[in-house]
């Protein structure tokens, strides 16, 4: 039926429901669902029930409004003035309740409550304290009428009980109320107690279904399944079914009951004991205060975490505070970097600062007179240090010396390779751009969208790059671009990692709310629903994401080993730092946390989060390596080239013309010096391109 209710309907006893429409109607619905309508010549306010059974009573809402009553048909059958110059400034009961003698009750909150006859005359004013709410109120059997003001429960003594005939189901109908309780059905026990499937180290669900009849439930909880040591977890409860216990730590048991009671607070029986345990795999080592909400982390090899918002602050492996620096403060989203003779770069306002290990400002560098927002920073093992942002790319070194830059447009990412090649990506011309460590350009790709969210580079010198047309590619050391993959959102943050690739995808302009695993080919493996920010990848295939109040390790096939999860109303955490000795560090709202786990960083063969920070494995030292030291062509037309393998290596010499397929050419030991391999090539003019793979030998 085609009613606008603009306000909560009043029930009476014998099934009818009046409606008060927003387009100034009033309607009763009748019990076999037909409609009788009333047309107020003023907006009718505070539906409510009249003494009488076959009555309902509203508020019109005109330059004197009145209270009308009227009966099942929406027919009116009186009037009383309820607006009388007594009470200046308050001509409008914001709720009614009606006596059994024909007393009237109008609350007028924040004020007061006024008390008049049948006549509209004025029998008594109670005030209020101010500032009062209108929770409603009760008329009790005995004549107390009791309200709800600031910070207490007032009763005050009435005229009268209720109507003996007025329907009196105050649970349904807060307009009304006197003895209910004799028209329940008993109190009973709930059904379906049950413990939702979780990979929580830290929280349980639990959920029932409530009996049909109002039966109080309370929820208890212990440590084993004597339920004399149980302790009440919640209630009682009348209409919630569900309960999150966030009160438990990994790898524990505990042991849950429901208690079913009758309105006396009497026990009417009990359900359990439901056992649950939760997931294991990490647990809580410590957590620190924050001086502000949000900031990033950084980690350095002596295990000293940085965290930049407000100030820049160093903190203990133990979470205390070693030093704060409050000259230096980061625009939202900078991250503070940390390079290899432990200096702290950090962007603030429109300076570029560098502290050293004890907290002191080494240097600033005005960058550029209109950049206030955050900046990405990128710094090599020799000191290398790179800027992007809106005012292009600058390139200095670790005293903050001027070494090149170009201004020519905005820059939106930059990455470090392991010989300082630097790659950034372009926002006006949509480029990916390579320059030599000299600050020369070596070569350009193009891409059809914008490189809004910056680079991931892996040890091979393989290049991805998200764009904001929904499509990920993958770029040659060459700048070639050698796959493309469209993406049913635009990509997020890219990670490489061994066992895969995560991209984040993003169907919204605020949150990622797909993770999709591609193998290191671009092929999709699988899709997780999960609303993800920033990766890192474990050595083991795990990822770790940091989620809105949650933190999850995915298997590589994209399964939930578990989560530690914070109060719902909680903001989105931090991007996580996972150190080489398996502790997790993120931050959310105001507080730093810090994860024991048996997770370790993924290796990658060379440089760390300071030269290309969506490159996971913080502070991993490098695994031995190969590298090309010369070559030469060989009168015979053979190349020669001159590889040094650190000794103890096992290492294959491999030949592609595509960076994409690999043919193994030749397989020798490392020495430690140089070796020479002479290689056939079956083209008079030798082309392609060659590389070293490196395993310790057993």
């Amino acid at each position: 039926m085609p009613v606008n209710a603009g306000l909560p309907p009043a029930l009476s006893r014998s099934g009818h429901l009046l409606i008060a429409d927003t387009t100034r109607l009033v309607h009763v619905v009748r019990p076999d669902g037909t409609l009788a309508t009333g047309d107020p010549p003023w907006r009718a306010a505070s539906p409510g029930l009249a003494s009488a059974v076959d009555q309902f009573s509203f508020i019109l809402s005109g330059p004197l409004p009145e209270l009308v009553l009227v009966n099942h048909d929406a027919e009116e059958l009186s009037r009383i003035p309820v607006g009388q110059p007594t009470f200046p400034g308050f001509p409008r009961p914001d709720a009614v309740v009606a006596g059994g003698d024909g007393t009237w009750y109008l609350m007028r909150a924040p004020v007061q409550v006024t008390v008049q006859d049948a006549a509209g005359n004025l029998r008594a004013v109670w005030p209020l304290k101010p500032p009062t709410a209108n929770l409603g109120a009760v008329l009790g059997e005995d004549g107390v009428f009791y309200f709800a003001e600031s910070g207490c429960l007032v009763a005050f003594r009435g005229f009268g009980p209720p109507a003996p005939d007025a329907w009196a189901m105050l649970r349904k109908d807060r307009r009304n109320s006197a003895s209910w309780e004799e028209e329940l059905a008993p109190p009973a026990l709930p059904s379906g107690f049950a413990v939702e499937p979780t990979h929580s180290l830290n929280t349980v669900e639990l959920r029932w279904q409530q009996p049909d009849s109002l039966t109080l439930i309370e929820l208890w909880r212990s440590d084993t399944t004597d339920f004399g040591s149980a302790r009440l977890l919640l209630g009682p409860v009348v209409t919630q079914t569900s309960h999150i216990d966030r009160d438990r730590t990994p790898g524990s048991s505990a042991y849950y009951w429901l208690r079913a009671l009758d309105l006396a607070g009497n026990e009417v029986g009990r359900i359990g004991a439901l056992a649950s345990t939760t997931a294991s795999g990490a647990s809580v080592a410590w957590t620190a205060p924050l001086s502000w909400s949000g900031g990033r982390l950084s980690l350095a090899e002596d295990g000293t975490l940085y965290h930049l918002l407000d100030t820049l602050t160093a903190y203990r492996p133990d979470g205390t505070v070693r030093w704060q620096q409050g000259d230096v403060s980061g625009a939202p989203g900078s991250q503070p970097v940390v390079a290899a003779d432990g200096t702290i770069l950090a962007w603030h306002g429109m300076r570029l600062f560098a502290v050293n290990p004890g907290g002191d400002v080494r240097w600033q560098r005005l960058v550029h007179r209109l950049q206030s927002d955050a900046a990405e920073l990128a710094v090599s093992e020799s000191g290398l240090v790179v800027a992007a942002g809106r005012f292009g790319l600058l390139a200095l070194d670790l005293e903050g010396e001027h070494l090149w830059s170009v201004w020519d447009e905005p820059f939106t990412g930059v990455a470090l390779g392991a010989d300082n090649t630097v790659y950034a990506t372009t926002r006006t011309s949509r480029q990916l751009q390579c320059f030599a460590p000299d600050g020369q350009l070596r070569w350009t790709a193009p891409g059809a969208g914008v490189f809004e969210r910056g680079l991931s580079l892996d040890g091979t010198g393989a290049l991805l790059a998200p764009g904001n047309d929904s499509r990920l590619r993958w770029f040659n050391p060459l700048g070639e671009l050698t796959a493309e993959l469209a993406l049913a959102g635009d990509p997020g943050e890219a990670v490489f990692s061994l066992a895969g690739l995560g991209v984040p995808q993003v169907r919204s302009g605020l949150y990622p709310d797909w993770l999709a695993l591609l193998d290191a080919g671009g092929v999709l493996q699988t899709n997780v629903s999960l609303d993800c920010g920033a990766l890192t990848a474990a050595a083991d295939g795990t990822w770790l994401t940091s989620a809105r109040a949650r933190l999850v390790a995915l298997e590589s096939n994209g399964a939930i080993r578990w989560s530690y999860d914070l109060p719902p109303n909680f903001p989105t955490l931090s991007p996580t730092l996972l150190s080489p000795t398996g502790r997790i560090y993120f931050a959310v709202g105001a507080t730093l946390y810090a994860l024991d786990s048996d997770l370790r960083p993924a290796p990658t063969g060379w440089s760390t989060t300071r030269a290309n920070h969506r490159r996971t494995g913080q502070w991993l030292l490098p695994p031995p390596r190969a590298r090309f030291n010369g070559i030469a062509r060989l009168p015979d037309g053979r190349l020669e080239l001159q590889i040094l393998a650190p000794p103890g290596t096992t290492n294959e010499l491999q030949h592609s013309t595509d960076c994409r397929v690999w043919v193994p050419v030749e397989s020798f030991p490392g020495t430690g010096e140089g070796t020479r391999l002479g290689v056939a090539t079956p083209d008079a003019v030798p082309r392609g391109f060659f590389r070293v793979r490196s395993s310790v030998a057993p």
